[in-house]
């Protein structure tokens, strides 16, 4: 998997799961409030879990750093092209 794949799907993930939050909190209180509230926190920790998992080296297979992960253009272990 390309690692632009890996962020779209990532951030995509960790973005509906923030939006599926703000909108249980900002609408009036109801049934599926709980229901909204847990969706979002489910797909928070699958987009965060899918960049635990996914976001590695394809050259060198090692684990990449959070830290600056939005510019990274090189693997800082091996200084492949990500």
């Amino acid at each position: 998997m390309k690692m632009s794949q890996v962020k779209a799907i990532g951030f995509s993930l960790i973005a509906v799961g923030i939006i599926l939050m703000l909108i249980a909190i900002l609408l009036p209180e109801n049934w599926w409030t709980p229901i909204l509230c847990i969706l979002g926190l489910a797909a928070n920790i699958g987009g965060q879990g899918f960049f635990f998992f996914k976001w590695k080296c394809p050259h060198c297979l090692s684990h990449l750093p959070a830290s600056g992960m939005l510019g990274m253009k090189h693997c800082p272990y091996c200084g492949n092209e990500l």
